[in-house]
């Protein structure tokens, strides 16, 4: 799981890093439904934060933590009609997008935390 949020992040973050220095300013609205000191909550506040860095003011990641934009449900439908651009959900909720994310939801798939 972990690498595939660093996967996730490295990607957008190569994206934000291929716009134009003098192109108006973009924002990223992020959501998450944990906690606001979670540990995935801490990554996307260092993530926009990065991102702001990185391309020079004209990249903005905005934070919603603590279901402040809905439940991970309501992030599906967000995403899809672009009101939100990043945000986690539960691999089930994705399996109702697409049946190949259910592989995913199946219990004990990996012996060890190491082998997922």
């Amino acid at each position: 799981m972990k690498k595939w949020i660093s996967i996730a992040l490295a990607a957008l973050l190569v994206l934000a890093l291929s716009v134009s220095a003098g192109a108006e300013v973009k924002e990223y609205i992020i959501a998450t439904s944990l906690a606001t000191g979670d540990t995935l909550p801490r990554a996307y506040d260092w993530f926009a934060e990065e991102l702001k860095n990185r391309s020079g003011g004209t990249l903005v990641g905005t934070c919603y933590h603590d279901c402040q934009l809905g439940a991970q449900g309501d992030y599906i439908t967000s995403l899809q009609l672009d009101s939100i651009q990043v945000a986690e959900s539960s691999a089930s909720l994705l399996g109702n997008i697409d049946s190949k994310f259910m592989i995913f939801d199946i219990p004990y798939v990996c012996s060890s935390i190491e082998d997922c």
